[in-house]
């Protein structure tokens, strides 16, 4: 018989350690609370409807798409805040359920929460306790 420790995060832990401090993609929090895993994405000036965060086939995928404009004959002289296109994609383990997944997007701030599948969360496991058999008295003549 093979037990092993089961953590729902492990995987999501194990795909973020390989990107080390987060290059030009999306940058991203992860937190780990009992009951659910929160990201935290940073897309400032971003509004929801240039967000698309899908789930397919235990991926999930956040798009985002920002432009910025200059009026006609305007040149920028520096260019540093991003714009066109970013993007993150992570694994959910099977300990995850994806179909709960909750978003929402808050002064430049996307949260999204998914929550720990009802499989995988401890159960407690009821011990049965069975009554000793009873004592045999023995009398010596």
């Amino acid at each position: 018989m093979l037990v092993t420790n089961r953590d729902p995060f492990r995987q999501l832990d194990r795909q973020l350690s390989w990107f080390g401090p987060f290059s030009s993609q999306l940058p991203v929090d992860v937190i780990r609370r009992e009951g659910e895993l929160e990201l935290r994405v940073d897309v400032p000036g971003v509004s929801a409807d240039q967000l698309d965060v899908t789930v397919e086939q235990r991926v999930l995928t956040i798009s985002v798409e920002r432009h910025t404009s200059v009026a006609e004959g305007d040149t920028f002289v520096a260019r540093e805040r991003r714009h066109g296109k970013a993007g993150r994609a992570f694994t959910l383990s099977a300990g995850l359920d994806p179909s709960a997944l909750e978003a929402s997007l808050d002064t430049g701030v996307l949260t999204i929460r998914i929550p720990v599948a009802e499989a995988a969360k401890p159960q407690k496991v009821h011990v049965e306790i069975n009554s000793p058999a009873p004592a045999i008295e023995a009398a010596a003549n």
